[in-house]
């Protein structure tokens, strides 16, 4: 963004002796500017360009409010499906990313996940469909944590009557509590479809 145009004024330090000369420049912006060769260089490299000032003033301004997404349930939403899969120091993260579960490429960024997802509508949160699965389009939806609920990779399952589902609601299937059954399979040392199938003969 700056062309040289001339010589600058230069900076005279009485204290330690030293001349410090500069080089006028013209910005894009139309000002003009003196400013060391050094100083420059140093702009450049860091971020990729070199103004008077009118560059950085602009990343401040725009920086943050380029969705007005903020703080919103969706947002939080993304910040959280990206801290389970990152975040070592996480709880959560063993079930995530501990067991290799990311997001993908086009997610790292919230505008395109809000363009695929939509908002999160209200008492919904956001689910994998295949908990071995990663956070992409196609595996991801907005569900009710009822739902969610039913999905997590720590249910049990059973098949009653030809029918797989998980173990709470087999047991609600045959009219008898879950905590009546989890008990009665730890004195017996059963699994949950031996148990399952033992009362649903004593029906």
């Amino acid at each position: 963004m700056l062309v040289v145009i001339g010589d600058g004024d230069p900076i005279i330090r009485p204290d330690r002796q030293q001349i410090v000369y500069r080089w006028r420049f013209k910005c894009d912006c139309g000002n003009e500017t003196d400013a060391r060769p050094g100083d420059v260089k140093r702009s450049i490299q860091r971020f990729g360009t070199a103004s008077c000032g009118c560059y950085r003033v602009s990343l401040n301004a725009n920086r943050g409010v380029t969705h007005g997404k903020h703080a919103t349930k969706t947002w939080r939403a993304w910040k959280a499906m990206k801290s389970r899969c990152t975040d070592t120091g996480r709880p959560q993260w063993k079930d995530y990313g501990g067991r290799g579960i990311t997001f993908c490429d086009r997610w790292k960024s919230f505008e395109p996940f809000l363009e695929d997802m939509g908002e999160c509508p209200p008492g919904m949160t956001l689910d994998r469909i295949d908990n071995n699965g990663n956070y992409e389009p196609g595996n991801c939806r907005w569900t009710t944590p009822q739902i969610q609920h039913r999905n997590r990779r720590s249910n049990a399952w059973v098949v009653l009557d030809g029918e797989r589902m998980i173990f709470t609601d087999a047991c609600k299937a045959i009219g008898r509590k879950a905590s009546t059954l989890s008990v009665a399979m730890l004195r017996r040392g059963l699994t949950h479809q031996e148990v399952i199938d033992l009362y649903r003969r004593h029906q």
